[in-house]
């Protein structure tokens, strides 16, 4: 069985040497002034404002994300962000490769979960930057190609107006209970359970699993639209996300989350893809991100931030985590095609 991650071991884990990012500056910088904390960053914007747009990889609508970039161009504004929408995460590979074959019109930043970074750079297509030496902290950089964005967290939601408190769900094994047995939607795809196994054991998510279809889960692509189904009484519980729950929760909807111990994790990277045509701006764009001030603009377009940084995720009290390190993706890859399998056969389809 894996070490169990929990976010405050994490943190407690970066230590003094993140404090400057923690602080909206960056480690190893005065935080007297913001010229002070972004003083390392000053080099790359000059060099980038003679280059081209960077183009942007990510997975929000383009409307949502200006607002994000807006902040950035006050601090930056010769250097120019282009938001393109990958419509799902897992369109993030296949796009890489296809457009290393023709470079000159490929993307120059892709922000993305581990799976999908890994399965970039272990074909060759990521930059290696020694993010360092810009005053990033060691621990916001697990691999030369990959510096932390965000964090995702997977999660139960239920229904509050036709489920009640004693019987919400509040432990894995309880979604396995009869009551849920067709009013229960999951992803389509089987991340969060994969995400289970470095805590729970494989065995026993293998069991789970097996009483989990059961209950003959409605299974659905997007994650948004489980939170609705959960709101509209479609459903009564569901396995989603945090950062596409809270649009339903915003608008009124009858959902609340829970967060089950342990709770699935899935970081999202930033990477330079290797036929980068502005290496200084998506640098600049990449370290911005991982800043107080470049991501509570992130968060506040996505729904994702960083729990190392001052964001709203970062005050939310949380169980223990359970995580695939970036260098275990491979691992990773092949829970998650066995229990795609599982969910193909045992999920009726939506």
């Amino acid at each position: 069985m894996k070490k169990q991650i929990s976010r405050r071991s994490v943190v407690q884990g970066i230590g003094l040497g993140t404090m400057g990012l923690m602080t909206g500056g960056l480690a190893g910088i005065p935080v007297a002034g913001a010229q002070d904390r972004f003083a390392p960053l000053e080099p790359l914007a000059k060099a980038a404002a003679k280059e081209g747009p960077v183009v942007w990889y990510e997975t929000t609508a383009a409307e949502l994300m200006q607002p994000c970039i807006a902040v950035f161009n006050k601090r930056y504004p010769n250097v120019k962000i282009e938001h393109v929408r990958a419509i799902g995460t897992g369109d993030m590979v296949a796009k890489v490769i296809q457009e290393s074959r023709a470079p000159d019109k490929g993307g120059d930043m892709v922000s993305t979960t581990a799976d999908q970074t890994w399965g970039i750079s272990s074909r060759g297509l990521a930059l290696d930057v020694n993010w360092t030496d810009y005053g990033v902290p060691a621990n916001f950089v697990p691999e030369k190609f990959a510096i932390i964005c965000s964090h995702s967290l997977f999660c139960v939601i239920h229904n509050t107006s036709q489920v009640s408190e004693a019987d919400a769900p509040k432990t894995w094994d309880d979604l396995t209970h009869p009551r849920w047995k067709g009013k229960f939607g999951s992803p389509a795809f089987s991340h969060p359970y994969a995400g289970l196994v470095p805590v729970m054991g494989e065995a026993r998510v293998d069991e789970f699993m097996k009483k989990l279809m059961l209950n003959e889960p409605i299974l659905t692509k997007s994650t948004y639209t489980l939170a609705q189904q959960c709101a509209s009484g479609e459903l009564l519980a569901a396995v989603g996300l945090n950062w596409t729950a809270m649009p339903t929760i915003q608008k009124g909807g009858p959902i609340k989350i829970v967060y089950p111990d342990p709770y699935p994790l899935s970081t999202n990277y930033s990477l330079i893809t290797k036929y980068s045509k502005n290496v200084n701006g998506a640098k600049l764009f990449a370290i911005w991100l991982a800043t107080d001030e470049g991501n509570q603009a992130y968060e506040k377009a996505t729904g994702r931030g960083n729990f190392f940084l001052n964001t709203e995720i970062a005050k939310v009290k949380l169980p223990r985590a359970s995580e695939y390190p970036i260098r275990e993706v491979p691992e990773l890859a092949k829970m998650i095609e066995k229990y795609n399998t599982m969910l193909r056969r045992g999920g009726a389809p939506n």
